[in-house]
């Protein structure tokens, strides 16, 4: 049973990101197409200890995202290529009014490539209705970091909750099998009453790397228990090598301290180096 309601009515924008690997080594962007309200920047290369890593910021010209949006990105990364994806800043999700709003995320990683897709997270909105669905292929080889998170607003202090928010994450081989599956759904009286009440932020993190082992998983768990204010809990993936990390959050600043925290590490494993901090 999908979480996603196939039968949403809002009308498709579909943009697609494809990155290469030239031949000097450094990945570029071979392919994008960014209709309203999608934007991008050129690529950065910002890391001394991943060179030939393009990092790519997404934007949007609309503000946010509203009712009746169907947002659509489509993000391959080629073999052998480098790419480091984020978001300038956090995107509002504002108030349903009625109706909802569609993001999805599909994504394929070629052999031996790495991907850290790693947006802000949603700022969903008093009233938001907000359907999140990712699906994420990796070929044999391929290293993946993604991030899923969000955050809940009232501007009005008015005690208001978004009125529902449902999320999709499939992560499967270049076969199709799965790797992991995972759905969350929370409706507008859940969201104020429960745990997530006094913890409005939440985020998850996937990891697919060899290097992810328990000693890795220790260390991740280690450094964000020393956030104050973030509840956080790291597993191993039983379908292949890789963690799962999610948070809890007491505020946007906690959760943003932990998402970064556990990027730093986890990039760590790889390259034996900390990675610079992207501007926002």
């Amino acid at each position: 049973m999908t979480l996603i309601d196939p039968a949403f009515a809002g009308k498709v924008t579909r943009a697609d990101l494809a990155f290469a690997t030239a031949p000097d080594g450094r990945s570029y962007l071979a392919r994008q197409y960014m209709p309203y309200p999608f934007h991008i920047t050129r690529p950065f290369y910002l890391d001394r200890d991943l060179a030939a890593m393009a990092t790519v910021y997404l934007q949007s010209a609309a503000g946010g995202a509203y009712r009746g949006d169907n947002l659509q990105l489509s993000v391959e990364v080629g073999q052998d290529a480098l790419a480091h994806v984020t978001t300038q800043a956090s995107t509002l999700v504002h108030a349903g009014r009625g109706g909802s709003t569609k993001l999805t995320q599909e994504i394929t990683l070629g052999r031996d490539s790495f991907l850290e897709f790693l947006p802000d997270p949603l700022i969903l909105m008093a009233g938001a209705d907000c359907q999140v669905s990712s699906e994420i292929r990796l070929a044999t080889g391929a290293k993946l970091l993604f991030s899923d998170s969000f955050l809940t607003h009232d501007p009005k202090g008015l005690g208001g909750a978004p009125k529902a928010f449902r999320s999709s994450l499939v992560l499967r081989t270049e076969s199709g099998r799965p790797l992991l599956i995972d759905r969350l759904a929370l409706g507008e009286v859940a969201m104020p009453s429960t745990r997530l009440g006094d913890l409005p932020c939440h985020a998850s993190l996937v990891f697919v790397a060899p290097e992810a082992d328990a000693a890795l998983s220790a260390a991740v768990l280690s450094t964000l228990s020393q956030v104050e204010g973030l509840y956080a809990g790291v597993s191993a993936l039983t379908a292949g090598p890789g963690l799962w990390v999610r948070l809890l959050a007491r505020d946007g600043v906690a959760l943003s301290t932990g998402l970064s925290r556990a990027w730093i590490g986890l990039r760590k494993a790889v390259t034996g180096a900390e990675p610079p901090r992207r501007a926002k």
